[in-house]
């Protein structure tokens, strides 16, 4: 803790106090008589203008002299030597110019109050005489007093174009004296560790505006993505928000105070910008939540210690041994299921189906976090798993288990065998008749409106649609448990589907849907048929269409849609939330950024498919167990044929969430979900705020046109904030991309600085929550 702490003070330094280096190329009056400035002026007699006159510092007072000509008194400097890439430098003078009104005649009638400065450029080491050949000269200022008799002090800036320059300050009958003058120009300093491991080199600084320059990784970091840069300005200063790309350290290090470090003994480390950490120890409560001769289902519970993450997955291994007959416990087959071997399961059971009766199985259940493939990888280190035995009914009838690695071989005598078999038998025998029993009891009575999802009809189906694929379900295997929510063509319901023996989402057309509306629900269906299972984007488990209700049955969330789960999870109840488990009171800065990034990542999925979404919100996106957040209700979304999809026909639009050209043409395209995206990362970030407060649709079409964009929450970063500006760029070409769009907030996620201070987040500025329609 103490380190994170001072590496976050260093951070904050480098940020704050990143500021410019100055070079200093000429400074006068100096007391060395070498380099005096030299004056000059017309020839007169003694009694005339005096000129330029060097005491402390250079003055010049020819006023009240009407009997001579209006003076002309120029005060030169020596050639000044530019360095090599410097365009422009900075002349800051100290003066004083005194008012005419001073004068009892008003100094004259050539009394003036200013002075003129200028430039001769050259690639010689030249000083002509501005005197007889002021046309080599360029005026860059004029140089006037605010406040008279005071001391000022002014900066001027001169572009540079060959190697030497000149300075020139012209007096045309002003009383001046000049204190001090200082030629620089600006450099922005080495900067080492920004973010903690990026180096951006000493760099001079540009003529105006500001350049990108590329920096480097420090010792043993290496690039993550794109080409690490910064810009520097003008005046010397890096800009820190401009940074793109990041540095992570190599595997088996991690950041410590910018630098990277072996992993201490027993951590691990994956290239991906995170602290080291150990693996994850075996998963706790194995056991068998349902067995019969062919199909097993297993739970078990997330294991005591996860490392940093608590993101945690499961690999499930099987093991096959057949039950050994009278003298052949030396001969068994002992061997792989030939079923499954499953990676990467973010659930905590699995149903397993296809299992041979008679037969003794062994499931080793491994955990794993982020780190655990290293360290297999690297350091051939075991993952901690527990493993579970069980036989199939009319087998061996036990079921026992042991974590860490070691497999029970469980001997059983002969007598014990047959009990065992008896058991079981007679067991599942009563168990069958009891479901068959039940079942029948629930067809007879189960209710028959439209709180049923998969009510039966003899009415057309899908006939004239062409579908692709063949995933077809039995509805007669999926019992409806309650109604999740109704809309005006179609409803969604929780339900058990019982092959799976799993809880699944149905969403079904009404009897009454027009042609439109089947057409849609075909679209929906076919497109979600051509995408492969992605951990952020709702899974297809299959469909019903060969008689109405029309069903697709989706995979459960418990938690609901994500727009309820953030206002819930500040004591706010939503009646639209669909959600049956609660969330817990107090999200973190790490889960809003978290569920930024999931989402981010189901979009770059969904457009690296060509898929434009249409309909990206918070209530479109649901929330799972371990807070894992998918994109859903694809009714709005089109696959792109070109890069942009124009809207055909008359539709229900998110306003709100648009951007301009999809408002004002009807065009779509991957670039109009990343305006939707920055609309998201506000209902993210204000936790389930409603977008353009207090501002009705009709208005926003309005304001954007206005160039009106939502300003930032003061408990959100600048960084942050600019990340969803970027996505509000009227031209859709200057907006981001996803891939882009989930390094950042991946990035920021992976930081120690604060982005989100919820220690200052005002909830009562963020209850808004629109009562109008989200669609017009």
């Amino acid at each position: 803790m103490d380190h994170w702490l001072l590496s976050t003070c260093i951070l904050l330094w480098v940020f704050t106090f990143s500021s410019a280096e100055v070079v200093i190329l000429e400074k006068q009056p100096t007391q060395s008589e070498n380099s005096n400035w030299q004056p000059s002026k017309p020839p007169t007699t003694n009694s005339g203008p005096t000129g330029w006159v060097k005491r402390t510092f250079y003055s010049t007072c020819d006023v009240s002299l009407d009997a001579f000509p209006r003076p002309n008194n120029w005060l030169r400097s020596n050639p000044i030597e530019v360095h090599s890439g410097v365009n422009a430098v900075y002349i800051t003078t100290e003066f004083r110019i005194k008012n005419c009104s001073s004068y009892p005649d008003n100094g004259g009638k050539y009394c003036t109050e200013y002075l003129g400065l200028y430039v001769f450029r050259s690639s010689r080491n030249s000083e002509p005489n501005p005197l007889t050949n002021n046309a080599s000269y360029e005026k860059i200022a004029k140089i006037a007093a605010p406040a008279f008799g005071f001391n000022i002090t002014q900066t001027f800036r001169a572009a540079v174009t060959g190697k030497y320059l000149v300075l020139a300050f012209h007096d045309e009958g002003s009383c001046s004296d000049l204190f001090s003058v200082t030629v620089k120009y600006y450099v922005c300093p080495e900067l080492s560790h920004v973010g903690g491991l990026v180096s951006l080199p000493r760099t001079v600084a540009p003529a105006s505006d500001s350049e990108p320059v590329v920096g480097g990784c420090v010792t043993n970091a290496v690039t993550e993505q794109g080409i690490l840069s910064a810009n520097c300005q003008s005046d010397g200063a890096w800009n820190i928000t401009s940074l793109k790309g990041r540095c992570v350290c190599m595997e088996d290090m991690e950041n410590v105070r910018g630098e990277c470090k072996d992993c201490p003994v027993g951590k691990y480390n994956n290239q991906n910008g995170l602290n080291c950490t150990v693996l994850p120890s075996a998963p706790k409560g194995v056991k068998v939540a349902f067995l019969n001769q062919s199909a097993v289902e297993i739970s078990w519970q997330p294991p005591m210690v996860t490392g940093d993450e608590t993101h945690v997955l499961y690999d499930v291994e099987c093991r096959i041994r057949k039950i050994c007959g009278i003298g052949e416990v030396n001969n068994c087959v002992h061997g792989d299921c030939g079923i499954l071997n499953t990676t990467d399961l973010e659930i905590n059971h699995l149903i397993v189906a296809g299992l041979s009766s008679l037969t003794s199985y062994t499931f080793k259940i491994f955990a794993k976090n982020r780190v655990s493939e290293v360290a297999k990888r690297k350091h051939r280190v075991e993952w901690n798993f527990a493993t579970l035995n069980f036989g199939t009914n009319g087998s061996d009838a036990f079921s026992s288990t042991k974590t860490s690695g070691i497999e029970e071989d469980p001997r059983v005598t002969k007598h014990l065998k047959t009990v065992y078999v008896l058991v079981g038998l007679l067991g599942l025998l009563i168990f069958c008749i009891m479901v068959f029993v039940c079942y029948k009891v629930w067809r007879r009575w189960r209710p028959s409106g439209n709180g049923n999802c998969a009510k039966e009809s003899n009415e057309e189906g899908f006939d004239n649609f062409e579908m692709i694929g063949s995933e077809k379900l039995d509805r007669e295997q999926i019992v409806t448990v309650k109604v999740l929510g109704s809309g005006n063509f179609g409803q969604v319901c929780k339900a058990f589907y019982v092959p799976r023996n799993a809880d699944v989402a149905v969403k079904s057309l009404k009897d009454d849907a027009t042609p439109k509306d089947k057409q849609d629900f075909h679209s929906e269906l076919n497109l979600m048929k051509s995408l492969v299972p992605h951990s952020h984007v709702v899974k297809l488990y299959g469909y019903c269409v060969e008689k109405v209700p029309h069903l697709i049955v989706l995979e459960y969330l418990p938690y609901g849609d994500l727009l309820g789960y953030l206002r819930k999870s500040r004591g706010i109840e939503d009646s639209q939330h669909t959600g049956e488990k609660e969330p817990i009171l107090k999200l973190s800065e790490k889960d809003l950024l978290s569920f930024a990034w999931m989402i981010a990542d189901g979009m770059n999925y969904l457009s690296s498919m060509k898929i434009v979404h249409r309909d990206l919100a918070a209530r479109n996106v649901l929330v799972g167990e371990n807070k894992v957040c998918k994109i859903s209700d694809f009714g709005l979304a089109r696959r792109l044929e070109g890069d942009i999809y124009t809207t055909k026909s008359e539709a229900l639009l998110p306003i709100k969430w648009m951007p301009p050209e999809s408002l004002v043409n009807g065009i779509s395209s991957t670039m109009s979900d990343v305006w939707s995206y920055g609309i998201v990362m506000w209902e993210v970030f204000t936790v389930g705020e409603s977008p353009y407060p207090k501002i009705g649709s009709r208005k926003v079409k309005d304001l954007l046109r206005e160039g009106y964009r939502m300003p930032r929450p003061e408990h959100i970063s600048q960084e942050l904030y600019s990340i969803m500006s970027e996505c509000w760029e009227d031209d859709p070409k200057k907006r981001p991309t996803f891939p882009w769009l989930c390094a950042a907030v991946k990035r920021l996620l992976n930081d120690h600085k604060i982005y989100v201070n919820l220690e200052v987040y005002d909830g009562t500025n963020y209850v808004n929550f629109d009562m109008m329609m989200d669609y017009e």
